[in-house]
């Protein structure tokens, strides 16, 4: 029995003794009874738990674990875990990321609470755990760790699901508008190439009739009748109007395939699935990128305003979740002018994107023009399923996976300014330390 039981156990001793009628003491052999009841009674509470429960030492290794941990990895006994695992506990993570963002979060909290991980089992086959552990100390030594976990792989797999569901549902309602943005210059690029196409017909001609010119020359047989084709095809084919716009058209046919390739390489990075791992990312680049994607969402009713700091870090995130709460920010903020302009016959507002450095963090702001959040919502507006959209317009999804997105799996921090009739500012941080943030966000 462990010094942890033992106390517990006492304690259930004192608490039995205070009931004992006055004038009226246990036995010495009543006290043994009762401590030993309490300690089978924490010992059946450790064993029968429905999640999984351990003790280690201060280097992490295994003490003591329940047979519910042992079961949720493959195990079929605590002491074949202890056994086959002569490890620390933490080695047994998938990621060597989140490895690091514990071992953060407990050398500056002393805990983690409900800290997300995916884990290997016996047959190396993997699951995710939330787990809970504390720092055991005494005297201020730390004498190691106790802690208890849960198998949340079919909620993980049900969030993410639900994320890519997210996602496919924005990329359906951009469809329309990214179909328009590709086919203007489409339309222009077929529009050159069929002026380049009479063109070229011309041409032919003409270097025909220069190379009969050429051909008579050599021979000495110019004549004057030669000569005066000649004359006749040049002005036919207007020659000082084909150099001057066959390279205006040659440019404008690049700058359509440019624009079709910029649109279809943000597609393809903004509808990437990920890895589900953490990555460096350029963050003005998937703004840009995203703001790319959403373009026929805002082009009609907003003008664009972008100030990103050229000097910003790359920044370890999850690019594809990323993405998506850029996405629905800028779709929230056209939506909330279009209403506005509708109210008050504006005919364009504006959306302002800012990025900057600030205090070790990344900031980023997405502002609006439109009517500002009304004072009732406020308290609800990051709540699952929770919208003021008509029915078929919102889900009330995009809020409160943005919130999920940044705090939960990034350790930031999202909020928002807002004033009636001027309009909303979404404030986003993101850590550079996400090691420690993260253990913030998970220790609060």
């Amino acid at each position: 029995m462990n010094g942890h039981s033992i106390l517990l156990a006492c304690s259930s001793v004192l608490a039995v003794t205070a009931f004992v009628p006055r004038g009226k003491r246990p036995s010495r052999r009543e006290l043994v009874d009762a401590l030993h009841e309490a300690e089978e009674r924490y010992r059946r509470m450790f064993d029968d738990a429905l999640v999984g429960k351990f003790r280690l030492d201060p280097q992490g290794h295994l003490l003591n674990l329940n047979p519910s941990m042992a079961q949720f990895l493959g195990y079929e006994s605590p002491q074949e875990m202890m056994a086959l695992m002569p490890e620390p506990l933490w080695q047994n993570a998938v990621s060597p990321g989140r490895i690091a963002e514990f071992q953060a979060a407990m050398q500056s909290f002393g805990f983690v609470r409900s800290f997300e991980l995916q884990v290997f089992r016996k047959d190396r086959s993997k699951i995710w755990i939330t787990s809970s552990v504390r720092t055991i100390t005494k005297l201020g030594a730390l004498e190691g760790f106790e802690g208890m976990f849960e198998d949340i792989t079919d909620r993980r797999l049900l969030q993410e699901q639900l994320l890519q569901a997210q996602k496919l549902e924005s990329v359906g309602q951009l469809a329309a508008g990214i179909a328009h943005e590709i086919n203007t210059p489409t339309q222009y690029i077929g529009d050159n190439v069929r002026f380049l196409e009479d063109t070229f017909a011309q041409l032919t001609g003409l270097l025909a009739t220069y190379k009969n010119l050429l051909a008579d020359a050599r021979a000495g047989t110019l004549t004057p009748a030669t000569i005066a084709a000649a004359s006749a095809a040049v002005d036919h084919a207007d020659l000082d109007y084909l150099l001057a716009e066959i390279p205006k058209s040659i440019e404008q046919s690049l700058e359509g395939v440019s624009r079709v390739s910029t649109l279809v390489s943000a597609m393809k990075e903004f509808s990437h699935p990920g890895t589900g791992n953490k990555a460096p990312l350029d963050l003005n680049h998937a703004i840009q990128n995203t703001i790319t994607v959403a373009r026929n969402e805002w082009k009609y009713v907003a003008d664009m305003v972008t100030d990103l700091d050229p000097a910003l870090p790359l920044l370890s995130c999850l690019p594809g979740e990323f993405n998506q709460v850029i996405l629905n920010l800028i779709v929230n903020a056209a939506h909330a002018i279009t209403d506005r302009n509708a109210a008050e016959g504006r005919e364009k507002g504006k959306i302002i994107v800012q990025t900057k450095e600030v205090e070790g963090a990344i900031e980023i702001r997405i502002g609006d023009s439109g009517s500002g959040i009304p004072l009732h919502v406020r308290p609800r507006i990051f709540e699952p399923f929770f919208t003021t959209k008509e029915v078929g317009k919102g889900t009330g999804q995009g809020l409160a996976i943005a919130h999920s997105v940044i705090v939960n799996k990034h350790g930031g921090t999202i909020d928002f300014e807002t004033e009636l009739g001027t309009g909303t500012t979404f404030l986003i941080r993101m850590p550079h330390d996400t090691e420690v943030e993260a253990g913030k966000a998970l220790a609060a």
